[in-house]
């Protein structure tokens, strides 16, 4: 009695055609679970988040008044420091030679090396504003930009 008394075949198809419905439909049906649940105690979430943002809120402004509070006193230790430096009185010669001189040397070196040089005083003297339009005068503009003739 060795040899098996009975033989059995099975046959399996697996069919794949209805998986998306399936699929779409469970999504759907979580979907309207969570929006009921949602509607249910859509209150008390919002009571919660509304006490949490508050919360939020007063701690910033807090914050920030801590920090303004600060700023200020830095501010008050500041000034008070620089009330004790007092006042210094500084006074500028203007030699046309040696201004000259400089020009020329600035005029030199814009000439030999590609370099952009600006300069701006401010004046109320006469002599100074002599001076200054003088090395304003020894820079050579800079030549004018072509347009782009690209190829497209």
């Amino acid at each position: 009695m060795t040899q098996p008394w009975a033989t059995a075949h099975v046959d399996a198809e697996l069919d794949w055609s209805d998986l998306d419905a399936a699929l779409v439909a469970r999504l759907e049906k979580s979907t309207k679970i969570a929006q009921r649940v949602v509607d249910k105690n859509f209150a008390a979430i919002e009571k919660k988040a509304q006490a949490r943002f508050a919360r939020m809120g007063d701690a910033f402004e807090k914050q920030t008044r801590r920090m303004q509070r600060s700023t200020a006193a830095a501010v008050g230790k500041i000034n008070a420091e620089l009330r004790g430096v007092g006042s210094a009185t500084i006074g500028v010669d203007v030699d046309q030679k040696a201004v000259t001189k400089a020009a020329g040397k600035i005029k030199a070196a814009a000439k030999s090396a590609d370099t952009d040089v600006k300069l701006d005083v401010d004046v109320n003297d006469a002599s100074v504003a002599k001076a200054s339009a003088k090395i304003r005068n020894a820079i050579p503009a800079p030549p004018p930009t072509q347009p782009w003739t690209g190829p497209w």
